[in-house]
Order: C-alpha cells, then sequence, then structure tokens
C-alpha cells in the first residue's frame, strides 16, 4: 500500500492528497506498531515508565487489551487510506476518541513517573491534535 502526500492537492492514492496527509499516514503506522509491540511484550515496555516494580497481571491483561484497540485502528487507518469519506471519518474518530482518553487517563494519574507521564501525554495531545486535523480536511 503506497502512501502519498501531494501538498499541492488534487487526487491521488494513499491518503489521498492535501497538507498533513503524510502526518496522519504515520500515525496510522505508529499507531499499528505501537499496538502489535505491546500486545507482544507489555511489560517490558511499560516497566520503564511506571514508579515501582514492573505491572501486575492485572495491568498486562488492561496493556494487551489497549493494544488490541491500537492495532485495530491503526490497521483500520491503513486500509481506510485508500479511500475517502465515511470509512476514513471513521476510523480517525476512533483515533481521536482513543487518544483523547489517553490523555485525560494519563492527566489523572500519579502512578507513571513525571518524565514519562509528560511525554506521553505530549505523544497523545499530538496524535488528537493531528486526527482532529484530518477530520477538518475531509469533506
Amino acid at each position: 500500500m503506497a502512501f502519498r502526500n501531494d501538498d499541492a492537492g488534487g487526487g491521488g492514492d494513499g491518503w489521498g492528497s492535501g497538507r498533513g496527509a503524510g502526518a496522519e499516514a504515520a500515525l496510522a503506522l505508529g499507531r499499528a506498531a505501537f499496538g502489535a509491540a505491546l500486545l507482544l511484550a507489555p511489560a517490558r515496555l511499560v516497566r520503564p515508565v511506571l514508579r515501582g516494580p514492573g505491572p501486575s497481571d492485572e495491568a498486562v491483561v488492561a496493556l494487551r487489551m489497549f493494544a488490541g484497540r491500537d492495532l485495530a485502528i491503526g490497521l483500520g487507518a491503513l486500509r481506510a487510506a485508500r479511500g475517502a469519506g465515511a470509512d476514513r471519518r471513521g476510523w480517525l474518530w476512533a483515533g481521536v476518541i482513543a487518544d483523547a482518553a489517553d490523555l485525560a487517563a494519563l492527566a489523572r494519574t500519579r502512578s507513571v513517573a513525571p518524565a514519562a507521564r509528560a511525554a506521553v501525554m505530549v505523544v497523545a495531545a499530538t496524535a488528537t491534535a493531528i486526527g482532529l486535523a484530518g477530520l477538518r480536511r475531509l469533506p
């Protein structure tokens, strides 16, 4: 699947055209890759950001659920990238809602190390903004 970012506008395949299309493609790819990695090795990926010992068994289950969500949204967004309109809009909204929920959850927690919490909040806020910008560009 080829993605094209045609900043001059007008036609094309992949993510269509216009500014920001490359950011949407990168976000979808990153989301799918992160979801797959977190699904395979949740404890290893989150241990460095937690205060204290690694995640509990219950937390690992929740992390894998989260991972499946991000993998599905990323792959769905990549698939929808070949088209436009309602299908693409739905996947962008799914990502925006998930990222905004992540941001809200992070804002309330104290179990994540402060520097890691701030970094992940920046990522979640950026992902939310990219998704909202993509929604505004759709007809």
